[in-house]
C-alpha cells in the first residue's frame, strides 16, 4: 500500500510553521535538504560532494535503468521526460508486440493494472479485507453446528476472518462519522472565506491606510468600539500579524493575500483528507470489491502475466511521480528540483493502487522490469498481509540471479520490523536471506530527532535510513510537491545506488550493496524511539538499523572508487 505519504493533514498546517515533532522544535530545513552534507549539521545524503569527488575522478558513467515499482510515473512531466526508459525494441502506437516480451506498445514500461481496453484500477482494498472477504463463507451464513466444524478445522483462517471483521467494522463507522465532521468543517471554511473578504474590506475602509504597526492598531481598537464580529476578529488577526512582523508594521494587503493562500492550503489539506478517508471508506474495507473483474485475468494462476496495459501514468501517479523525482529528476536545467543520480533512465511499472498492491502484479512487476533491463528496482510500498508471498519470493531470487538491487522502503508506522514483518520481505523460501535487498527507514534533518516519528525501524531488519521529511519533487502535470514517508527515503536511497552503480559499473549488486551499507553516516546519539501509538524510551539512532547510520552519497563514491582501485 502506498503509504506514502504521511499526510500533513492537519487543518492549519503551513509550511511557515515552525516544525515541531514531540516537542523538539527547529526551523523548516530548505526545500532540497535532502541534498546538504553532514558538515553543515544537516543528515542529508552529501550530493554535491559526491559529485565534486566522481569530477576528479574523471571516471565516464554509464546509464543505469532504474524501475519504479509504484503508483505510476508521470512520463511527459517536465523534469523526467528526458530520462525516461525507451524500449528501443517496440514501434510506438502500432498495436504490436514488437520485441515479442509479452506486452503491446510498451515503450515507457507496463501497467499490471489495468486492461488492454485502456480502462484502469485506481482503488483496492487492503489485503485484510480480502483474505475477510475469502474466509467468510466459511464462518457466516452457515448453521451453528458448520461454522463450529469450520472453526476447529481452519483455526489460522478464522483467527485472520476475526481480525478483518473487526476492523473492517471499526473502521468503516470511525471513517464515516470523520466523513461527515470535514465536510461540515470544509463548508464552514467557506463561510469563513467569504466572511473574512468582507471583514477585510471593512477594515480597509476604517483604517484609511495601507500599512500599520501594531501599536497603531491597538490604539485604533481600543479606541473605537466595534461592533461588528466580523471586523473585530480581522482587526485582532491585523494587530497578532503586526506583532510578529519585522518593525511590527504590516502592508494590510499583503497580509489578506497571505491570510488567503493559508485559507486556500488549508481547504486543500482538508479535502485530501477526505479524499483519504472515502478511499478507507469505498476502497480499503470494502469486502464486496473485487477489482480483478476490472483487469480481467486469470488471478488465481499466479504465473499468469499477460495482462495489464502501458498506460504507465494511470489515474493518480502523484506517488510514483514523486519517487521518480527524487532518484533522478533532470539535473542542472533551472527547473523545479535535482534528482540524486544522473544518468539514469526511469521504467514505469505500475503496480500499487490505492490500498493494498497484490502480490502477483508485485512478482510480474520486478520479472517485467528486470527482464527488460532494470539494474535497481525502487519498492515504496509494503503490507502487513502476503497470502501469495511465494510468488513474490521467486521474482526477489530471480532479481537476484540476475544481479538486481531491490530497494524496499520499511514503511510508516512507527514499528519494529523485528517483531512485525512488512512485506515483501527479503527472507525468502526455506528462510534464506536475500542478498540483492537494502531495507530503507526515514530520517529527518534535525541529529537530537534524526528518526522520523512515523519510520519504522529493525536493528536486524532495517538496513540503513535516508531523508523522508519534508521532501520537495515532482508530481503529475509539471508540478512539485512536498511529500514525507520512507516512500520518499527509499528513492532518494536508489538514487546514491543508482549514482554509485553508474560510475562504478564493474561491481556486482552485492559489493554494490556492501559499499552502501558500509559507507553510512553512523550517529550513536540517543534519539526518541518512533512510535504512531504509545510513547516509547528513547534510545541510540544506532539500534534502529543494522547499520546504525543514513546513506551518504559521498561516503559512498569514495568508498566504491577504493574498493575497484584494489579489485584491480
Amino acid at each position: 500500500m502506498k503509504k506514502i505519504i504521511i499526510p500533513l493533514l492537519a487543518v492549519g498546517f503551513s509550511m511557515s510553521t515552525i516544525a515541531q515533532e514531540h516537542g523538539h522544535q527547529h526551523e523548516p530545513a530548505p526545500l532540497d535538504w535532502f541534498h546538504q552534507s553532514i558538515d553543515n549539521g544537516t543528515y542529508g545524503v552529501n550530493t554535491k560532494k559526491a559529485y565534486d569527488f566522481l569530477k576528479e575522478t574523471g571516471r565516464t558513467p554509464q546509464t543505469v535503468i532504474v524501475g519504479i515499482l509504484d503508483s505510476g510515473v508521470d512520463a511527459e512531466h517536465e523534469d523526467l521526460k528526458e530520462i525516461m526508459w525507451v524500449n528501443q525494441g517496440e514501434i510506438a502506437g502500432n498495436g504490436l508486440d514488437d520485441d515479442q516480451n509479452g506486452h503491446i506498445d510498451d515503450i515507457h514500461g507496463w501497467n499490471f493494472l489495468g486492461n488492454a481496453d485502456g480502462t484502469n484500477v485506481n482503488g483496492d482494498n487492503l489485503e485484510i479485507t480480502r483474505l475477510y472477504a475469502q474466509y467468510r463463507p466459511k464462518f457466516e451464513d452457515l448453521k451453528e453446528r458448520k461454522i463450529k466444524k469450520n472453526i476447529k478445522k481452519y483455526p489460522e483462517e478464522y483467527e485472520t476472518y476475526l481480525e478483518g471483521k473487526k476492523l473492517i467494522d471499526e473502521n468503516t463507522i470511525q471513517n464515516k462519522a470523520k466523513l461527515s465532521e470535514l465536510k461540515a468543517q470544509r463548508e464552514q471554511f467557506a463561510v469563513y472565506e467569504s466572511q473574512f473578504a468582507i471583514a477585510f474590506k471593512d477594515v480597509k475602509k476604517l483604517l484609511k491606510t495601507e500599512t500599520i504597526t501594531a501599536d497603531q492598531l491597538k490604539d485604533f481598537i481600543k479606541e473605537n468600539k466595534i461592533e461588528d464580529q466580523r471586523t473585530y476578529a480581522a482587526l485582532g488577526m491585523l494587530y497578532e500579524a503586526a506583532e510578529k512582523a519585522p518593525n511590527k508594521t504590516i502592508n494590510l494587503d499583503e497580509v489578506q493575500k497571505g491570510f488567503n493562500e493559508l485559507l486556500k492550503a488549508d481547504t486543500q489539506n482538508l479535502n485530501d483528507y477526505i479524499n483519504y478517508l472515502e478511499s478507507k471508506v469505498k476502497y480499503h474495507y470494502n469486502p464486496d470489491l473485487n477489482t480483478r473483474k476490472t483487469i480481467g485475468d486469470d488471478y488465481d494462476n499466479k504465473k499468469d502475466s499477460n495482462y495489464g496495459n502501458n498506460d504507465v501514468e494511470g489515474p493518480d501517479a502523484m506517488h510514483g511521480t514523486h519517487v521518480a523525482g527524487l532518484v533522478a529528476a533532470v539535473r542542472n536545467n533551472g527547473i523545479g528540483m535535482d534528482g540524486v543520480a544522473d544518468n539514469v533512465q526511469i521504467m514505469g511499472v505500475r503496480v500499487v493502487p490505492d490500498g493494498d498492491e497484490r502480490d502477483k502484479d508485485v512478482a510480474n512487476g520486478i520479472i517485467y522490469a528486470v527482464d527488460n533491463g532494470a539494474k535497481i528496482l525502487n519498492m515504496s510500498f509494503g503490507k502487513k498481509y502476503s497470502p501469495d508471498k511465494s510468488v513474490v519470493d521467486d521474482a526477489i531470487r530471480y532479481a537476484e540471479k540476475k544481479g538486481v538491487l531491490l530497494m524496499h522502503a520499511a514503511g510508516n508506522n512507527g514499528e519494529n520490523l523485528d517483531l512485525q514483518p512488512h512485506y515483501p520481505v527479503n527472507v525468502t523460501k526455506n528462510d534464506t536471506i536475500a542478498t540483492n535487498w537494502i531495507t530503507v527507514g526515514a530520517n529527518t534533518p534535525y541529529k537530537d530527532h534524526l528518526a522520523a516519528d512515523f519510520s519504522n525501524y529493525g536493528s536486524k531488519t532495517v538496513d540503513l535510513f535516508s531523508p523522508g521529511t519534508e521532501i520537495y519533487s515532482t508530481i503529475p502535470d509539471n508540478q512539485y510537491k512536498n511529500l514525507q514517508g520512507t516512500s520518499m527515503a527509499t528513492p532518494i536511497a536508489t538514487g546514491v545506488a543508482a549514482l554509485v552503480w553508474s560510475y562504478y559499473p564493474e561491481l556486482t549488486v552485492h559489493e554494490l550493496r556492501d559499499i552502501l551499507l558500509k559507507s553510512v553516516n553512523v550517529y550513536n546519539g540517543t534519539v526518541p524511539t518512533p512510535t504512531e501509538k504509545e510513547k516509547k524510551p528513547a534510545q541510540s539512532f544506532a539500534n534502529l538499523s543494522t547499520t546504525g547510520g543514513v546513506i551518504d552519497a559521498y561516503n559512498a563514491v569514495k568508498l566504491a572508487d577504493q574498493f575497484v582501485k584494489t579489485k584491480k
